[in-house]
C-alpha cells in the first residue's frame, strides 16, 4: 500500500511536538549543576527546510523564549537576504537549534557568552539528533566554530561527526557574479584529516550526508574578529553564494 505523504508529515509534526515538549522540561544540565537554571528553549516546525544550529542560546534568546534574539540573530537574516531569502526568514521558515537548549551562561572572564562544556553538549546531543531526524532538512547551516567542529571533525571520544562525503563548492551559478576565492585554499578533507579547526580553511565550502548539505558559516557575533579580515569577508560571500544557488535549485 502506497503511504500517504501528507498523513507522514503530520505523524512527523506530532512527534516533533512531543519532542520539542520534552526538550522544554529538561532538567538535565541543571540536576548535574553545570547551569543554575535550565530554561531551554525551540522553535520550528517539521516543514523547515533550512536548519539552523548555533553553539547555545544567549540571555536575550531566553529573555524573549526565541533563539537568535540578539544581534547576532539580526545580522544572520541579513545574510539570508543577501542570499536572496525574504525578510522574516530566518524565525518564520528556519528551524533554530543548538548544541544546548539552555543559556551556559555569560563567560567568567567577561567576553561574551560562556562556551557550553562537553558534558553539557553529550546531555543535549539527543534531542538535537532527534530534531533533525524528524526534521529532515535539506541545509543545515553551522554557525560557529563550535558547531563547526562538532559536526566537520571527528571526535574520538563518541566516534561522531566526520561527515564522510566531503566537497568543494561547484562552479557558481551564472546568475551570481563569479569570484575565484578557492585560489590557494586548503581541500576540506585535508584540513578535517589534520583535526583542525580554521575557518578560513571551511568558510565558503561544504559537505553533504545523506541527502542533506552542511554549510559551515562563521559565528555572526559582536565579539568575533574574524569577519574583520576583508579576505574572510569573500569567503562568507562565498558560502552565502553556494545557499543562494541551493535557494533556488531546491525551492528552500
Amino acid at each position: 500500500m502506497k503511504m500517504d505523504p501528507t498523513n507522514t508529515s503530520h505523524s512527523r509534526q506530532e512527534e516533533l511536538q512531543v519532542l520539542q515538549t520534552q526538550i522544554k522540561a529538561c532538567r538535565h544540565c541543571q540536576e548535574a549543576g553545570y547551569i543554575p537554571c535550565a530554561q531551554p528553549i525551540v522553535s520550528g516546525r517539521v516543514a523547515d527546510q533550512v536548519f539552523v544550529i548555533g553553539q547555545a542560546p544567549g540571555h536575550r534568546s531566553v529573555a524573549n523564549n526565541k533563539p537568535w534574539s540578539g544581534p547576532a540573530g539580526l545580522l544572520l537574516q541579513r545574510w539570508l537576504e543577501q542570499a536572496g531569502f525574504p525578510a522574516g526568514y530566518l524565525y518564520e521558515h528556519a528551524y533554530l537549534s543548538s548544541l544546548t537548549h539552555c543559556d551556559p551562561g555569560k563567560n567568567p572572564r567577561g567576553n561574551g557568552d560562556r562556551k557550553p562544556s562537553r558534558q553539557e553538549t553529550e546531555l543535549c546531543r539527543p534531542f538535537l539528533d532527534a530534531e533533525l531526524r524528524l526534521v529532515r532538512p535539506r541545509v543545515v547551516l553551522l554557525v560557529g566554530t563550535m558547531a563547526i567542529e562538532t559536526f566537520l571533525l571527528q571526535d574520538p571520544q563518541t566516534d561522531r561527526g566526520n561527515i564522510p562525503v566531503v566537497q568543494q563548492p561547484p562552479p557558481v551559478s551564472p546568475h551570481y557574479e563569479q569570484k575565484n576565492y578557492n585560489k590557494g585554499r586548503t581541500n576540506m578533507s585535508s584540513t578535517l584529516a589534520r583535526g583542525k579547526t580554521k575557518l578560513e580553511d571551511l568558510i565558503g565550502t561544504y559537505s553533504e550526508r545523506d541527502g542533506t548539505l552542511f554549510l559551515p558559516l562563521p559565528h555572526p557575533s559582536g565579539v568575533s574578529r574574524w569577519l574583520n579580515d576583508s579576505q574572510h569577508q569573500q569567503l562568507l560571500q562565498q558560502a552565502l553564494q553556494l545557499l543562494a544557488q541551493w535557494r533556488i535549485e531546491y525551492e528552500l
